[in-house]
C-alpha cells in the first residue's frame, strides 16, 4: 500500500469514528462493511482484481447509503 493510500484509509476510519455519533446504526454498518471489503481487496496480487474489488466495494456502499438515507428521510417525514 502506498503512503497516500494508507493516509486516506486512516482518515476514512477517523471520519467513520466521528460519524458514529451522528449516523444511524445501519449507515455505520454499511461503512464498516465497506472498510472490511477495502481491506480484503488487498489480499490479491493481481492489480486489476484489486482495483475492481475496491470499485465494487465503494459502489455497493454508495448504493446502500442512498437506500438508507431515503428510508430514514421517509421515516422522519422528509
Amino acid at each position: 500500500m502506498t503512503v497516500k493510500l494508507q493516509e486516506a484509509m486512516s482518515e476514512l476510519r477517523k471520519q467513520l469514528d466521528i460519524g458514529s455519533f451522528i449516523l444511524s446504526d445501519k449507515a455505520i454498518d454499511a461503512m464498516n462493511a465497506l472498510m472490511r471489503r477495502l481491506d480484503a481487496s488487498t489480499t490479491t496480487t493481481d492489480w486489476t482484481v484489486h482495483l475492481q474489488a475496491k470499485l465494487e466495494a465503494v459502489d455497493e456502499c454508495l448504493a446502500d447509503m442512498r437506500r438508507i438515507a431515503r428510508r430514514e428521510l421517509n421515516a422522519k417525514g422528509g
